[in-house]
């Protein structure tokens, strides 16, 4: 299925390969917060060639309290809760949980 839009991948994305209920899922702004662009090693058992990739990153939050299901280990290593704060430092962090805490 084709996704309606760039948000719409994103949210599918998310929550394919983390477990996490698309219900919980509220993506912070509709614009990306980066884009890098690099190549990629072949991946033979996938059946991969080497070729180059655009990797464009959105905010996502979920509730607190909302489980990480079963990973897709072969595109995660690993899936934590962390704090935003930790992740992004103290004034992203506000500005990233303040919808949270309003709803």
């Amino acid at each position: 299925m084709v996704p309606a839009s760039l948000i719409d991948a994103v949210v599918r994305e998310l929550t394919e390969e983390s477990g996490i209920d698309r219900a919980q899922v509220r993506v912070f702004s509709p614009l990306h917060l980066y884009i890098e662009y690099g190549r990629l090693s072949a991946r033979p058992e996938k059946h991969e060639p080497a070729r180059y990739h655009l990797d464009i990153g959105f905010a996502c939050t979920a509730a607190v309290g909302t489980q990480v299901g079963r990973i897709q280990e072969s595109e995660v290593a690993a899936a934590t809760r962390s704090k935003a704060e930790r992740l992004v430092g103290p004034r992203i962090a506000r500005a990233v949980e303040a919808p949270i805490r309003g709803s």
